[in-house]
């Protein structure tokens, strides 16, 4: 129904990078004001978004804005009104800036795509991108909702991706640690660099991507499990729940003992400390409830 066809890449293995494009057919002229033609060139409508090291639409602020300053503030209104963030006109600064921080722990950006020109088809698939074609149009209108909606859809099924491929990586340490098996590639003993305060990337990543694959490897190895840990300890000193890491500690030394069930406690434990220190309360119910099973 649909018809879009993925020119480059593969479905099952996105790489975080998208150029998805439509055909402007001949047509009436678009009506307004909007300067249609700018987005068109060469008969193509195209957008690229960039997924791989972009996780929260603060970070994405912070990437578009830095450095600009106060004077900036008009210039980032408009990129989220394109975006399609509803914005009251009138707003003073420290009206916007509350509103600002309140975005700042989106997951997801409503249109996080911006417009890009090429010459041709055929340069643009030269690009090592995951390259979608949505259809031919036309209507530039019908055409630019199209391409600008498509990357909402591919970010979803990124970010379901890359969070399989984090929870494979701990599964497989998890079987490697509680086997005696010693996993490829061995891993120094865990170092983080600052604190939990200034931490700039995403938080859960860091927990179920680095810290917990790093203990559980360590697992079997007393004085390098103990050197790990520390340093775990020392990075999160400033969280305000230190009864949520003695949890972690237990589950951990459970886990040693051969209880892997363990393994979705520690994943519980770790969103649950996101939850907390970005004061997303209304995750915690849900997760308080998954983990009372292992209380």
């Amino acid at each position: 129904m649909l018809n879009i066809i993925q020119k480059k890449g593969s479905p099952d293995q996105l790489c975080g990078h998208l150029l998805a494009y439509a055909r402007i057919l001949p047509g009436p002229a678009p009506t307004g004001d909007f300067p249609w033609d700018d987005l068109v060139q060469n008969g193509l409508l195209v957008v690229s978004g960039e997924f791989s090291s972009q996780a929260t639409l603060g970070e994405f602020l912070r990437r578009e804005f830095k450095g600009e300053g106060g004077d900036a503030l008009d210039g980032l209104v408009n990129k989220l009104r394109e975006m399609g963030e509803d914005i009251p006109e009138g707003l003073n600064s420290d009206d916007l800036r509350k509103h600002i921080e309140g975005l700042s722990h989106m997951e997801i950006i409503p249109i996080p795509a911006k417009v890009v020109v090429f010459e041709s088809e055929e340069a643009l698939l030269q690009k090592d991108s995951d390259i979608f074609y949505v259809g031919e149009f036309v209507g530039v209108q019908h055409a630019h909702l199209a391409v600008s909606s498509f990357p909402i859809l591919y970010q979803a099924l990124y970010r379901e991706q890359e969070s399989r491929k984090v929870q494979l990586e701990i599964n497989n340490l998890l079987e490697g640690a509680l086997s005696n098996q010693v996993p490829l590639g061995d891993p120094a003993v865990l170092q983080l660099t600052g604190s939990l305060e200034t931490y700039p990337g995403d938080l859960l990543d860091l927990l179920l991507g680095v810290v917990v694959p790093n203990l559980v490897y360590h697992l079997q190895n007393p004085s390098e499990f103990a050197l790990s840990l520390q340093n775990f300890r020392i990075f999160m000193e400033s969280y305000r729940f230190p009864a949520d890491l003695v949890e972690m500690e237990s589950a951990l030394s459970a886990l040693r003992q051969g209880q892997q069930i363990q393994n979705h406690h520690l994943e519980l434990l770790c969103r649950k400390i996101v939850a907390l220190q970005t004061e997303r309360f209304e995750q915690l119910p849900a997760l308080q409830a998954a983990l009372s099973q292992y209380h």
